[in-house]
């Protein structure tokens, strides 16, 4: 008689349940608990997984599975992995596994079994422990703008929270395709403390609609009520990027009474957790929703001012994602690269990166990247590893071919060519990090009662806006060959 579950609601996760639902779903059950908005979803269990081995077993697993589903009854599904290890306090192991968004009821098994397969991507790396891993299906939120946020983040001299979003799914955030719009919040008041509108050139969305019939590059799709051109479909589960208009991309994705709202979310989920949290959200419109919460691992030392430097100098700037000093010889990478080429020491420059490249960037003596905020994956791994990264460096591809030597500074947020670099002998002492998370949380009580009594915020209506052109920046070039891995060819940039 089996006296473990194959499935269980997420609403009826405790943390006791870790080694058999996972971490993702235990952050989830305990955001229900702490009251906040979360996705109708289930988790499919690490006992599940273990039944593979029987076909009688796998047989009771999918009647089950059909029946949650059925009590679900969405359109389409978000299927992603939820390991025992993962989202632990000490590391997040963030963007490891696979995820799949826009699946259908039909797809969800194949997709499960997906996610369990790419646990074997990472075998290497736990030697001798025996990995499991658990699925978390949700009902697809309706996404107009995602992101992430940081309930305690170090902006300057002052605590604060900090806002990383882009318009559409979470995924062109969390992989780094696009350099977010950023949000800083006063951690004691509340007030503003800066706000860095990126233009956001393109959106990831899931089309209401999927079948046979593959869109193509021109193709128009209806998007925030507009419409707007597909710049690439993705053939997994048919979500689309797509060409957002000039004058909407320049507005804030993220309506201020929903940045307001989600603030006073991420302090209410700090002070239910204990510790400071990171989470990820969405905005559907009228609401935000909440789909993953884990702690924060470490500290982010978060720029409220960019920095400048003399155009004759060669150095560039970006964002300072992780701390310290490192120079090394650079090598370029491109998305169908395995990371093999990188040795140990080597300064990793690349568009974006990809969890593959996992255990290229533990070798590395530093990361830099083209595009990406501070809260993507890559940012989030490169802090727990100790390897300095910086995010965000202009033409960083074309400006420094591999072989060049560069200092990365990701405490400054600075690269430098070997020419500009100066001095002799030993490198220096690594700069000091961003200042420890507080520990003793003398500021939740304070948290509480600027919780109470406050409901959710009132909400802006989209706005109505022309339609968008057809042609490509060169910037949206770019990313078509950071999305395009399976080598189709883009239009020509205008």
């Amino acid at each position: 008689m089996n006296s473990l579950p194959w499935c269980l609601p997420l609403s009826a996760v405790t943390s006791a349940d870790r080694p058999l639902v996972g971490g993702k779903a235990v952050g989830l059950a305990q955001l229900i608990q702490a009251g906040l908005p979360v996705p109708d979803g289930l988790v499919i269990t690490t006992h599940a997984m273990a039944a593979l081995q029987d076909k009688a077993q796998t047989s009771q697993v999918r009647t089950e599975l059909q029946i949650q589903l059925a009590r679900l009854n969405a359109s389409a599904y978000a299927v992603r992995s939820s390991a025992p290890h993962e989202d632990g306090v000490t590391h997040s192991y963030a963007g490891h596994y696979a995820s799949y968004l826009n699946v259908s009821a039909q797809e969800v098994e194949v997709a499960v079994r997906r996610c369990w397969a790419s646990l074997n991507s990472v075998q290497a790396a736990y030697a001798g422990q025996h990995l499991s891993m658990a699925v978390v299906v949700q009902a697809l939120a309706p996404s107009e703008a995602s992101g992430v946020a940081f309930s305690q983040v170090t902006a300057g001299d002052r605590a604060a929270v900090g806002i990383e979003a882009v318009y559409g799914l979470g995924e062109a955030l969390v992989s780094g395709l696009l350099r977010p719009q950023r949000f800083t919040f006063d951690l004691v008041d509340l007030s503003l403390l800066h706000q860095e509108l990126t233009p956001q050139a393109i959106m990831l969305c899931a089309p209401a609609q999927k079948g046979p019939c593959q869109l193509l590059y021109g193709d128009t799709v209806t998007v925030l009520g507009r419409e707007m051109m597909v710049v690439r479909q993705e053939r997994v589960h048919g979500t689309l990027a797509v060409r957002l208009p000039d004058d909407l991309s320049q507005q804030a994705c993220l309506p201020g009474t929903a940045q307001m709202a989600l603030v006073r979310a991420a302090l209410q989920a700090e002070a239910h957790f204990g510790h400071p949290v990171d989470l990820e959200w969405v905005w559907t419109g009228t609401e935000l929703l909440f789909v993953q919460a884990r702690p924060i691992t470490q500290n982010v030392a978060w720029p409220v001012s960019p920095h400048h430097a003399p155009q004759d100098t060669g150095r560039k700037f970006g964002l300072a994602a992780a701390p310290g000093l490192a120079r090394g010889r650079a090598v370029q990478l491109q998305a169908h690269d395995t990371g093999e080429t990188v040795e140990e020491g080597d300064i990793m420059v690349a568009y974006q990166t990809f969890p593959k490249w996992f255990f290229a960037m533990r070798r590395a003596g530093g990361v830099v990247t083209e595009t990406g905020g501070l809260l993507s994956h890559a940012a989030i791994v490169a802090r727990e590893l100790g390897v300095p990264c910086i995010v965000g460096v202009p033409d960083a591809g074309a400006a420094w071919p591999t072989g060049t030597l560069l200092t990365v500074d990701g405490t400054n947020g600075s690269v430098s060519p070997e020419e500009i670099v100066t001095g002799s002998g030993p490198s220096p002492a690594l700069p000091t990090a961003a200042p420890a998370l507080q520990s003793g949380y003398s500021l939740a009580a304070l948290w509480q009662l600027r919780l109470q009594g406050q409901g959710a915020s009132s909400v802006l209506p989209p706005l109505a806006l022309p339609a968008p052109g057809v042609a490509l920046s060169p910037d949206e070039q770019a990313w078509w060959h950071a999305l395009n891995v399976e080598g189709d060819h883009a239009p020509h940039a205008r």
